[in-house]
């Protein structure tokens, strides 16, 4: 993960308790991780007992990339 391009979430429990509720409305780990898949960021298959995270355009040191990072619109 030292490629700055996936992120991991270790602490599932203090993720929950802290984090969320500080920049979302819930707690809940399964809805953020529906949004996540939601904005096109995918489960790494390496290992996926743990949660790792990528996305093409989110990139450690490449802020110029994240409006790229988008909902995916349904048809």
């Amino acid at each position: 993960m030292t490629n700055g391009r996936e992120f991991a979430i270790k602490e599932i429990d203090d993720f929950q308790d802290h984090i969320l509720p500080k920049y979302f409305r819930h707690r809940n780990i399964n809805s953020f991780i529906r949004q996540l898949n939601m904005y096109g960021f995918h489960k790494s298959r390496k290992d996926p007992s743990k949660n790792i995270f990528s996305h093409p355009f989110f990139q450690r040191g490449h802020a110029d990339l994240l409006h790229l990072v988008r909902r995916k619109i349904k048809n």
